[in-house]
């Protein structure tokens, strides 16, 4: 489940200006880096844990883009325009376009003024969103619409003003990915008898109006302003109630399972501060969602609420401690200086928070189901765990996310002109990624795949993951990735060069280990460590990874320095080590010059991670079976009288 702020983004303007110089906050970064690699040293290795891949996201650019296309293509004639890839329905009165049988578009789709389209036994795939404002009109009957996406939430239906939307025994399929839609102004969706493939994620603003009558998935509902929300006969359904800052409420949530009837606006005793209207009749799997904001007093009793999320607006800063999902409370009032929530004899399966404004947030100590920020707010959070029950971590608009020493168990993902930083952290699952024209930088974490930038954005990856001990007199490989990728479209900052440096512990200097590169390292050896002269002890491996605008970041690990038992010249790398075939599916073989006596083959991750280790190996040939191992980079690394031999790159393939 994710929460969509897409409306409440839409009543705050869009920063269509983005400078290419963006603002690049390097001293707080550094800062930020370097706190979090001390704070690290200190923690207990973190724990794989339950992935629950639950996500968000939101577009708004294309109305203005509508706009400009409007005042200055005033020469344009026909009923039915396309302006580049955009069809524009309505830029002529009594504008119509009707669609049977097989159709398809690739970009988006604005019906506005008065312009109408009619989909009726259509099978119509549209790659891009749909916009019906003004007074536009959007009917379907009998019909098949397909919306493809890259990735969750790409896709957009938004019916603003008093633009309106009927769809009726119509079947909706976003590729396997959760979707927006929104309604505000006086906008309104009618759907009677539909069909979703995919989860919906919908916000209904203003005085704009949802009614749903018979639906198998119907989604989550955001509920604010004068709004009104009707559902009939559906099934799923998360609805969230909306609690400004001047609101008093003291409510018991009914159960859900099967709902014959449910009402909540103004007029429901203990309700006060709310304007929207909420009724519920004949549906199954109802479940309940509360979003107070500061300055709220509210009170909820006897319930089981699925989740509450805790809205941050305003300029002045606050701190979250102690909230953890699926917990049960007999009289608990949250530890929160600007608000009162008390729960009495209810439980939360999941707690988020949403930062708004230019609000700072520090998050710690909790097990939360999402975190997102918005408008030029900052979040710092540290020692926590983001599970996924609730959505995923994201910054959007141009706030600032900074996030340390944290698990996540869901998706990543910067948004907008927004910028995310995920140093020495863990993600157990999920998907990363930028989108719009953002900046996303993974410093020195576990991540459950590489970041993917999409649209305008920018993508950093700087880690090392082996060695984390060694020996002295020995060439000693260090393994990792120092990468920054951006889309062909992206006017954002590109990869420049990284270097590599050493620190033993007590030392105030760094020693270059290798000269600047300007050749990206991707889960490969980005530099050759020479230890014949150094003494064992605590060392400190730094990798700075800097963008073409003069940016960097850096990323460091600690590593413990053996004594060496071999003096360097005895010293063969990888001892003639072959390993075939590589890449494997089932069984590779390695063969080794010398004899092994009482080895230990270790086999580790691109991020360290030990998978397998086999131990009393002796002889040349070593068979190894692949067993549950997945596709991808892996490391071999071979061990003898506590010596590092051996470290060889062996690609899985299906």
């Amino acid at each position: 489940m994710k929460v969509l702020f897409l409306f409440a983004m839409t009543i705050s303007a869009f920063t269509s200006a983005y400078s290419q110089k963006m603002n690049f906050p390097q001293m707080t970064i550094d800062q930020f880096c370097s706190s979090a690699f001390e704070q690290s040293r200190n923690l207990p290795q973190k724990e794989i844990i339950m992935q629950n891949n639950m996500q968000s996201t939101s577009v708004i650019k294309q109305l203005e883009i509508m706009t400009e296309h409007k005042n200055s293509r005033n020469d344009l004639v026909p009923h039915t325009v396309n302006i580049g890839d955009t069809l524009v329905v309505g830029y002529t009165p009594r504008d119509t376009l009707f669609v049977s049988g097989k159709w398809s578009h690739t970009g988006p789709i604005f019906v506005f003024n008065d312009g109408v389209i009619i989909f009726k036994n259509a099978d119509a795939t549209i790659l891009g969103d749909l916009f019906v404002v003004g007074s536009g009109k959007v009917f379907a009957d009998s019909s098949a619409l397909y919306f493809p996406q890259q990735y969750f939430y790409q896709r957009t239906i938004l019916v603003f003003q008093n633009g309106s939307l009927n769809l009726t025994n119509t079947t909706l399929n976003y590729g396997g990915f959760s979707h927006n839609l929104s309604v505000g102004d006086s906008g309104s969706v009618l759907m009677n008898n539909i069909t979703q493939t995919d989860f919906t994620t919908a916000g209904v603003s203003g005085k704009g109006t949802i009614a749903i009558n018979r639906c198998n998935l119907a989604g989550e509902f955001i509920v604010m302003d004068s709004a009104y929300l009707r559902l009939q006969k559906v099934k799923t359904a998360i609805i969230w109630h909306y609690f400004p800052s001047n609101s008093t409420i003291n409510h018991a949530f009914p159960s859900g399972d099967n709902l014959i009837s449910y009402s909540f606006n103004n007029s429901t005793k203990g309700v006060k501060g709310i304007s929207y209207k909420i009724q519920v009749d004949s549906s199954s799997d109802i479940q309940w969602g509360l979003m107070p904001v500061n300055g709220s007093d509210i009170t909820i009793s006897q319930s089981l609420v699925r989740a509450i999320g805790l809205w941050f607006k305003g300029k002045d800063s606050s701190s979250v401690d102690g909230l953890v999902n699926n917990s049960s409370y007999s009289d608990f009032s949250a530890q929160l200086t600007d608000r009162s929530l008390r729960l009495i004899n209810s439980s939360v399966k999941t707690w988020s928070l949403y930062v708004f404004d230019a609000k700072n947030l520090f998050v710690s100590g909790s097990v939360l189901g999402e975190v997102g920020s918005f408008g030029s707010s900052k979040v710092l959070g540290a020692n926590y765990w983001v599970d996924g029950s609730g959505g995923y971590c994201f910054a959007s608009d141009t706030s600032v996310y900074y996030n340390s020493n944290s698990v996540v168990s869901s998706s990543l993902r910067s948004e907008r002109n927004a910028m995310m930083i995920f140093a020495y952290s863990t993600q157990t699952g999920g998907i990363t990624a930028s989108t719009g024209r953002s900046v996303l930088i993974i410093v020195q974490s576990s991540i459950a795949q590489d970041p993917v930038a999409y649209d305008q954005s920018s993508a950093w990856l700087a880690n090392i993951a082996q060695p984390s001990t060694c020996n002295t007199d020995a060439i000693v490989p260090i393994i990792g990735s120092a990468w920054i990728d951006k889309t062909d479209a992206s006017l954002l900052m590109d990869f420049s060069y990284f270097s590599m440096d050493y620190q033993k512990e007590g030392d105030n200097g760094w020693t270059a280990l290798m000269e600047k590169t300007t050749k990206e390292s991707r889960n490969d050896t980005l530099a050759k460590w020479n230890t014949q002269s150094l003494t064992a002890g605590k060392y400190t491996l730094r990798l700075t990874l800097a963008d073409t605008w003069g940016n960097t970041v850096e990323a460091k690990k600690p590593v413990v320095m053996l004594p060496s038992i071999v003096n360097v010249a005895e010293f063969v790398e990888d001892l003639g080590l072959t390993v075939f075939p590589n890449p494997f599916s089932s069984q590779f073989f390695l063969k080794t010059d010398i004899n092994l006596n009482n080895a230990t083959l270790t086999v580790k991750n691109i991020f360290g991670q030990t998978l397998v280790q086999r131990m009393h190996i002796s002889g040349q040939n070593i068979t190894f079976d692949r067993e549950n191992l997945p596709s991808g980079i892996y490391f071999i690394t071979i061990t003898q009288n506590d010596k590092i031999i051996a470290i060889k790159k062996v690609v899985i393939a299906d």
